[in-house]
């Protein structure tokens, strides 16, 4: 029977940081966009969301590789 503790390193690694770093880096990337932007038409924040969930998940990545690691 596996416990809890098993299951958990059974996570391949880097998927838990990639995972919440394109989240963060995602939301931090909109919301920079929206904040930054000055025409009066309105800005669409889904480019930098994009970056910002693309650089995010490669760092959360390598922290969690060193993370690990340690």
């Amino acid at each position: 029977r596996e416990t809890s503790a098993t299951q958990t390193n059974d996570v391949p690694h880097g998927v838990i940081g990639g995972a919440l770093g394109a989240v963060a880096g995602g939301l931090m990337g909109y919301y920079m966009a929206i904040g930054l932007c000055e025409t009066s038409g309105g800005c669409s924040g889904a480019n930098a969301a994009l970056a910002g969930a693309a650089i995010g998940a490669i760092l959360g990545v390598g922290v969690e590789w060193l993370i690990r690691g340690a």
